[in-house]
């Protein structure tokens, strides 16, 4: 793994992709704090379309001392599915809900060369 501290620094990440019912892109990078210790095989779509069990997921790693942070991106491509006022059992949110997210999705993706999230569609039209 090349490492230059200070100049380019690398870290253990993929992607957990999953999408809802309307064919929207749910997208989150999964970063690890540390090369030390990770999963063997990484949560995917192939575990669970549902990202609360990926958030459970991660909470199991994090009490055996594995820490890491979903980061939600590409949400301008979600159609507003990425940030729902009701769980993925369609139950409003709670403060457990909302404890639990922001423990592991602690950031949002705002911009990248390809969309920004900021944005609705029928406001900017040629945004990806």
């Amino acid at each position: 793994m090349y490492n230059d501290p200070c100049r380019f620094t690398t870290f253990v990440a993929y992607e957990y992709t999953t999408g809802s019912d309307d064919r929207d892109n749910l997208h989150r990078n999964v970063v690890f704090q540390s090369s030390d210790r990770v999963p063997d095989i990484p949560f995917s779509l192939v575990h669970s379309r549902n990202p609360e069990d990926l958030w459970d997921w991660m909470d199991t790693l994090r009490n055996a001392g594995v820490e890491s942070m979903a980061i939600q991106h590409n949400s301008n491509g979600s159609n507003g599915q990425m940030f729902k006022l009701v769980d993925w059992a369609d139950d409003p949110i709670d403060d457990e809900y909302a404890v639990q997210r922001i423990r592991n999705e602690p950031l949002v993706e705002i911009t990248q060369t390809k969309g920004t999230s900021e944005t609705h569609p029928a406001l900017s039209t040629r945004d990806e």
